[in-house]
């Protein structure tokens, strides 16, 4: 059980990283094994313990201790040697055993007999192991791809563990297996592209003491192909003389090389010339005629190549001939013409012919676009047909495969076309109501003859009357006509214009000036009236008047309101009208009106909460609103006077009566209704009276909120209903 203790203390000081060797407790003498560090090692039976640094034995009994040694791997072992001290020390730079391997017992001599500690086994090795690359050729130039190098690691006493790392990134490791001891083996270490371009690796090796060797080396990595330019030429050109071709390739940090390939090609032959491996900038002087093609490519140490550039290019010294014909110098034609463009260069298929046309027209040159050609070396004939007007200036120009050029020029005018007549300020059938300005103008190639007329006529009864008519000579093309039209009516202003060659152009166009708003009318009988229900007298059209037509809408509150649109809701209300004839003259017309249609509100005095009155009472009878007018108030058939809207008077005699009450307001509703009720003698005068629409209810003294219904002021409301205009409903109050 103490072996199967220690040997989990062993384990677990093995799995912390530490040297301490957990110890496993003897059953016979205990020895303790430290370095001069002070630090605990344990040598287990059976298991070589291997070190790079003295070992100090010390037995853990002091009295009658001896000890044997054997050199030679426990075949032989020497006497038992009494300690004369409480330790002994082994130094791994004794050369007693040749191997470094030493087997070390003690014996402990008592009374009770002899007890032996195990078999102490270590083995010491202070060599470093050896570390090499077995193929170094891989790594002294440039990488280009991924590659792998072999490590080799030999020790005499045992390798423990490899481990490479490149970048802080572990990239190659190996480790002793338990129970095998290897003393030469090798690591395939892969070496990758880590986004540099030098890249340093380092191994480090341990043997089973402890000795450390490392081994670090550099490789160089380059997965990108070097660029190349050529400069000095440019695809497709023709040159007229040398030309200084410059060669350049690039590859950052590594040397680039270039090779190229020239060919010139003339009539009789192919010429080619060619280098390689040239480095940096490269010239090359070219300044014989021919049709060259030029083939250019770079590459690497680590064998990256760019891609290819290819020049065509040519030099001549060849011009071309050229003829013009179809067309006289300086003519003025009065037809469209076609024109013959004849050329004749034979050196090389590439020569390029240009046509420029310029043209002039009212006072403004463009060049009409017409697309260079070649003549492919044969004679070449091209005809150019041009029908517009105008002054044109035709050059041919040709440049053959040297870029020696020619050209011919002619200059000629065409005009077949009347001026084109173009009026602004107006448009056609439009009214306005701003003074018009109508410029008309006329364009035409040739200004100088060229007449402009103007006709104004104004529409009336019967027909139309001149008003103006005017002639102008153009002068240029900026020239133009102003007719400014001050006074309202229907106009037709005629536009005449004729060139020097006789063609002539005639435009008209009409308009009406209208400085006069629409006018609004019927919102005064509308404004600060009463209506019981409102719509419009007149259809909105019908409203507003004007000599042009109009376009009206109507508003009430914001609202559109439209023909047939009828209001019943009472309330204050703004009725608006907007009006914008043809020439965006505009109108606005507005009235407020009320609509009512409730009968007046009675209000009475002097009831009880049962509509009847104490003998003694006064009697009040007005009106809720105050706009209203009370008309008669009768008691008994008797006539009550009105002083201030009001009728005041008192009742001294028992019995039925009745009121009859008649009361109209601004809209027409008229209130006519008659109030039976009782005249009693009371000594108790009844409470306060709060008025709810067609009910009669009070308050209690007592604080009561929900007062009794009142029959008879439920049968009053009743038939002020009956009797009030339109049978809309009003309301009926009582008050003390």
């Amino acid at each position: 059980m103490k072996k199967l203790f220690g040997f989990f203390i062993l384990v677990f000081l093995l799995e912390c990283g530490q040297r301490n060797v957990a110890a496993v407790e003897q059953t016979g003498l205990g020895v303790d094994i430290r370095t001069y560090d002070n630090e605990t090692v344990m040598v287990m039976t059976g298991h070589t313990y291997y070190s790079s640094v003295p070992l100090v034995f010390t037995p853990r009994e002091t009295e009658g201790i001896s000890y044997s040694i054997s050199t030679d791997g426990g075949m032989s072992w020497g006497a038992f040697v009494p300690m004369d001290k409480e330790n002994i020390t082994i130094y791994p730079d004794d050369n007693t055993s040749q191997t470094g391997r030493w087997l070390i017992k003690f014996k402990k001599e008592s009374e009770e007999g002899e007890i032996y500690s195990d078999i102490c086994d270590v083995c010491f090795d202070t060599a470093s192991p050896v570390v090499e690359l077995t193929d170094p050729e891989k790594i002294s130039g440039w990488l280009c791809e991924d590659e792998n190098v072999t490590l080799a690691v030999s020790d005499n006493t045992g390798i423990s563990r490899i481990i490479a790392r490149c970048a802080d990134k572990t990239i190659g490791e190996l480790q002793e297996k338990e129970g095998e001891i290897a003393t030469e083996c090798k690591l395939l270490i892969p070496l990758k592209y880590t986004g540099k371009k030098t890249n340093t690796v380092e191994t480090v090796c341990y043997d089973l003491a402890g000795n450390s060797s490392v081994l670090t080396f550099e490789y160089l990595y380059d997965d990108k192909s070097p660029t190349v330019s050529v400069n000095g030429i440019r695809e497709g050109d023709i040159y007229a003389s040398s030309v200084n071709v410059m060669l350049e390739a690039d590859d950052g940090d590594d040397d680039a090389f270039i090779s190229y390939v020239l060919e010139r090609k003339t009539k009789d032959e192919i010429i080619t010339k060619a280098a390689n491996d040239l480095v940096g900038k490269v010239n090359i002087d070219i300044s014989e005629d021919g049709r060259y093609t030029l083939t250019v490519s770079s590459y690497d140490r680590a064998k990256n190549r760019s891609e290819e550039l290819t020049r065509r290019f040519c030099i001549d010294t060849t011009s071309p001939q050229l003829f013009v014909r179809g067309v006289p110098e300086s003519a003025d034609i009065r037809q469209n013409v076609r024109i013959a463009l004849d050329v004749e260069d034979e050196s090389y298929e590439d020569t390029k012919v240009n046509i420029i046309l310029k043209r002039t027209a009212l006072g403004k040159t463009d060049i009409i676009p017409i697309e260079p050609y070649k003549t492919q070396g044969i004679p070449d004939s091209r005809e150019v047909y041009i029908n517009s007007d105008g002054e044109y200036d035709l050059t041919l120009s040709a440049t053959d495969g040297a870029g020696n050029s020619r050209s011919v020029s002619k200059t000629f005018r065409i005009d077949t076309n009347a001026p084109d007549i173009s009026i602004s300020g107006i448009s056609e059938g439009v009214a306005t109501s701003s003074k018009p300005v109508v410029r008309f103008c006329a364009g035409e190639m040739f200004y100088d003859s060229t007449i402009m007329t103007s006709i104004l006529e104004k529409k009336e009864k019967g027909g139309s009357r001149l008003i103006s008519k005017e002639d102008h000579v153009m002068k240029a093309a900026n020239d133009h006509v102003d007719v400014v039209v001050g006074s309202e009516g229907e106009y037709t202003l005629t536009c005449i214009a004729a060139d020097r060659s006789g063609n002539q152009a005639k435009k008209s166009i009409s308009f009406t000036v209208d400085y006069t708003p629409p006018v609004i009318t019927g919102m005064s009988d509308i404004d600060s009236s009463y209506f019981k229900t409102f719509s419009l007298p007149k259809k909105i059209k019908e409203l507003v008047s004007d000599s042009t037509n109009v376009v009206a809408n109507a508003y009430v509150n914001d609202v559109p309101f439209r023909d047939g649109d009828n209001i019943v809701r009472e309330g204050k209300y703004v009725l608006t009208i907007l009006a914008k004839d043809e020439a965006d003259n505009e109108s606005e017309g507005s009235a407020v009106f009320i609509v009512d249609h409730t009968a007046p509100q009675i209000v009475l005095e002097g009831f009880d909460k049962n509509g009847n009155i104490p003998k003694g009472s006064r009697i009040r009878v007005g009106l809720f609103d105050e706009t209203d007018r009370l008309l008669s108030v009768r008691f008994d058939g008797d006539d009550i006077p009105l002083s201030g809207g009001f009728a005041d008077f008192p009742v001294v005699d028992y019995g039925s009566h009745c009121l009859s009450v008649k009361a109209e307001d601004d809209a027409g509703n008229v209130t006519d209704t008659d109030i039976h009720t009782e005249c009693y003698m009371s000594s108790i005068f009844p409470g306060p009276v709060i008025k709810t629409e067609n009910l009669i209810s009070k308050t209690d003294e007592s604080g009561d909120e929900e007062g009794d219904v009142d029959p008879l002021g439920l049968m009053v409301g009743t038939l002020s209903v009956l009797s009030g205009s339109f049978g809309f409903v009003y309301r009926t109050f009582l008050r003390d």
